[in-house]
């Protein structure tokens, strides 16, 4: 009789021990499932604050440079307003007899002879270049600075509805071209021109965004359409438009193509702005930007 009411003592303490324990089992199962939403919460929580700190100082950033743009302005007027007008070109870095010829859409196969031809004349150029033909002839691009030209870009895709597409797809394009060229020269360009020019393409909202983000915009002057001609009937147009050309506040800015048919014909005009004493110079980014 005594060991049954053992047997029924360590049955009953057995009992409540695995009571205790699946007790003590599911409180742990909830502790840690509420803590895992805890720290869930807290991930959510401050992810959230990150992106509301993150938007805060992209707007404070951006409210900056609009200010700096916007001071810039100011005094760009203000100096328009108190220069003399014979006293504007050199204010503007307009060299009179000074030609700016510019070299759309390459590099190319043909760059290296495109290269020989102004090297032959002493002439400097500016190179507005394609993000994917720089990574395919990165020795023509490399070989545009060595021999003293200066670089500038054209995007990426050459495709008016994509590049024009956003607010921020012309800044998207122009910031890839601007990587590559550095990966592949070792310098840096803020000197663009948007593919088919500015107008009537860029919008103002783009074109402000250009500027926030440090890009100086370059149209042309003189359009040779020497991607239409065969035959180098490109040259006779530049000459006549350059001799009827009489503004002296803007630049002489002649808009070529890195493309056979351009080169093969380019002795011709550049003995000509020779015979007539121009200077063949390239841009830089101090000068005060020509844009339609």
């Amino acid at each position: 009789m005594m060991v049954r009411k053992h047997d029924e003592i360590i049955i009953k303490a057995f009992f409540i021990f695995f009571c205790l324990a699946t007790l003590l089992f599911i409180f742990n199962i909830i502790l840690v499932s509420k803590t895992k939403a805890m720290i869930t919460e807290d991930s959510v929580f401050n992810e959230v604050e990150l992106q509301k700190e993150y938007f805060q100082l992209d707007q404070e950033i951006r409210e900056l440079k609009k200010i700096n743009y916007e001071a810039k302005q100011s005094v760009k007027k203000k100096l328009d307003k108190e220069i003399p007008v014979e006293n504007k070109v050199n204010n503007k870095s307009y060299k009179q007899k000074t030609v700016y010829i510019t070299f759309d859409d390459g590099p190319s196969n043909n760059t290296d002879e495109l290269l020989e031809v102004l090297k032959s004349y002493q002439a400097k150029a500016t190179f507005f270049m394609l993000e994917p033909n720089m990574r395919k002839y990165p020795d023509a691009t490399k070989a545009i600075i060595r021999d003293g030209h200066v670089p500038g870009l054209h995007g990426v895709s050459h495709n008016k509805q994509k590049f024009y597409e956003s607010k921020n797809s012309v800044i998207s394009e122009m910031k890839q071209t601007q990587v590559t060229l550095k990966s592949i020269t070792g310098i840096s360009s803020n000197l663009i021109r948007t593919p088919y020019g500015s107008s009537p393409h860029l919008t103002s909202s783009q074109l402000d965004e250009c500027v926030l983000n440090g890009f100086i915009v370059w149209d042309w002057t003189i359009d040779s359409e020497d991607w239409k001609y065969k035959k180098g009937e490109y040259v006779q147009k530049v000459i006549h438009e350059l001799k009827s050309f009489s503004s002296i506040e803007k630049p002489v800015v002649i808009l070529l193509h890195d493309k056979k048919t351009t080169i093969d014909y380019l002795p011709n005009l550049l003995s000509y702005l020779d015979k007539e004493d121009y200077e063949l110079d390239a841009m830089n980014e101090q000068m005060n930007p020509y844009h339609f």
